[in-house]
């Protein structure tokens, strides 16, 4: 089999729940993937927001690089906040970088 990576991330679902749970058997495929790969505590960007923690994993690079703070941002000049989406992020992906060396993800 060829070389794959498996990344499961969510959000909120510190180990402090999830070993509870493998423990009690509610999660054998989270406890096989686990036992049989790896699993680490994930340190959070500045500022401790979602959106900026997600872009900071996809890009490998703080919200001052990829432009990403918060769930809305406000655009010079305008007086209404604008929903944060992909289109903020303005540095490549690790999904964008692998497609160009040729490798699939999903």
């Amino acid at each position: 089999m060829a070389n794959r990576v498996l990344v499961i991330s969510w959000d909120g679902a510190t180990f402090d729940i999830l070993d509870p749970l493998i423990s009690q058997g509610h999660l054998p495929f989270l406890a096989q993937r686990m036992t049989n790969g790896a699993k680490s505590r994930l340190r959070s960007c500045i500022p401790h927001v979602s959106a900026a923690a997600w872009a900071s994993f996809q890009t490998r690079k703080n919200p001052g690089k990829h432009g990403v703070f918060d769930y809305l941002s406000y655009v010079q000049g305008q007086y209404e906040p604008k929903i944060v989406d992909s289109s903020f992020v303005n540095r490549e992906t690790m999904w964008e970088l692998l497609s160009q060396a040729g490798k699939r993800s999903i």
